[in-house]
Formats: C-alpha cells, structure tokens, sequence
C-alpha cells in the first residue's frame, strides 16, 4: 500500500518515547488482569495481545472536566468600605471567568478498530449544524489515533 509504514516490534518502544517526549501519549498496559489505557510509561510497556478491558475513550470523554472557573476579584483601586471594614459583597467585586487551557496534542496508541469507529461515529455529533461541542472539538483536533489490527474476532465485536 502507497504511504504505508511499518515500525519493527523491537523499535516500537523508542519511538513511543520519542513520541512521549513532545505530546501525550496514551497507550494500552497491564494493571492487575485488566488491559487498560493510561498515559505511556516505558517502564510499564505496552500491551497489545490482548484485548483491552477498557474503551480509549476516557482520553476524549472524561468522566469529569473542568468547563469553566470563576471567581470574585477584588478591584486593584479604590476598594470600598462598608462601616470602617473592606466590603467583600459579590456587587462590589469583580466576576472572572476562565476556561481551561487548550488541550495537549495526544497521540492514542493501540484503539481497536470498532473504538477508533466509535469516535469518528460521534464526530458529526459533537459538530453539529446548530450547536457544537467546543471542549470535545478542541480535543478531538488535538488528538490523533493509531488503530493497531486485532489478531482474531469475538463474538462480541462490530
């Protein structure tokens, strides 16, 4: 195939490391008997005989994440006094509101097929005619996915 590229198995984890080196990575390991997806560490390895346990994708839908913070601001001049002592009420302070920094550029190593399916399913979604999900987009455009080719199919496959 034109534009295909191999990596040998014995290089695999230097290139990893070399990726892990300037984004995030994230990779399929061992914890316990379960085959989950966690943030690439040499140390641990890879593992890619085994199914995972787990979907890839907590990386683009976590269960929690931050949207938004706001806090009241004091004025930096003329802070006004209510009976001799600074009056602290939200009418007197400022409202700032902040989004969370953009995300890093990811690298998700190692999907299956039917999971990497699934995210490409929920991208017309999550960008839809008339509303967007912003935060989704912005990780989605950060994120890149490397679909490894399962060695046999189950039962409970797509």
């Amino acid at each position: 195939m034109p534009g295909t590229k191999f990596i040998a198995k014995t290089d695999l984890d230097s290139w990893l490391a070399e990726l892990a080196s300037g984004m995030r990575v994230v990779a399929p390991r061992v914890e316990g008997n379960a085959v989950v997806y966690r943030d690439y560490d040499a140390a641990k390895g890879v593992e890619l005989s085994r199914k995972p346990t787990e979907s890839a994708k907590h990386v683009l839908f976590p269960r929690s994440e931050e949207l938004f913070s706001f806090a009241y601001k004091r004025p930096a001049f003329g802070i006004p006094e209510k009976g001799g002592e600074v009056d602290d009420t939200p009418e007197v302070m400022k409202l700032e509101v902040s989004t969370p920094a953009d995300p890093a550029p990811t690298v998700i190593f190692g999907m299956t097929g039917c999971d990497a399916g699934s995210v490409t399913t929920f991208d017309p979604v999550y960008n839809g005619h008339k509303f967007k999900d912003v935060y989704y987009l912005k990780k989605r455009d950060a994120t890149i996915l490397i679909v490894r080719a399962c060695n046999d199919v189950l039962t409970t496959c797509f």
